[in-house]
């Protein structure tokens, strides 16, 4: 049996990423997401596959991070729960925003007297410009 080597791997993404493109936009336009997700799913695992038979059952084996994290598994889970108790509590008993009134909006200030005069003004200003060439 060949090995499949990353010039496969890629090859074979390539043609399942256009047959799934070429499903999905021209027979079947409503199953681009399933299609999409289904192909990704290909890709991830032979991609896992691939990865876990170049670096040997050695490493994963002897991997020591697995039993650190393994060991204090439950006082990470216990630290989360805590704080998201603590945080809930927290946020539910001193959230102002579900107390009391609900503030008026604010309403935006009138500048200029309304269009009119903003014109006016414009106009008189680029007048008195022209006319003393100063600004």
């Amino acid at each position: 049996m060949t090995p499949i080597t990353l010039r496969t791997l890629q090859g074979l993404g390539v043609v399942l990423s256009v047959l799934a493109v070429l499903v999905t936009t021209v027979v079947f336009p409503t199953l681009a997401p399933p299609t999409f997700f289904i192909a990704c799913c290909v890709m991830l695992f032979i991609a896992l596959w691939i990865h876990r038979s170049e670096f040997g059952v050695e490493q994963y084996e002897r991997n020591t991070l697995k039993y650190t994290l393994r060991n204090s598994a439950s006082a990470v889970v216990l630290l989360i729960a805590v704080f998201g108790i603590v945080g809930f509590w927290y946020f539910t008993k001193y959230n102002s925003a579900m107390v009391g009134p609900v503030p008026a909006l604010p309403t935006l200030p009138i500048v200029g007297g309304g269009l009119d005069s903003v014109a006016k003004h414009a106009v008189s200003r680029i007048r008195e410009v022209m006319r003393t060439g100063k600004l």
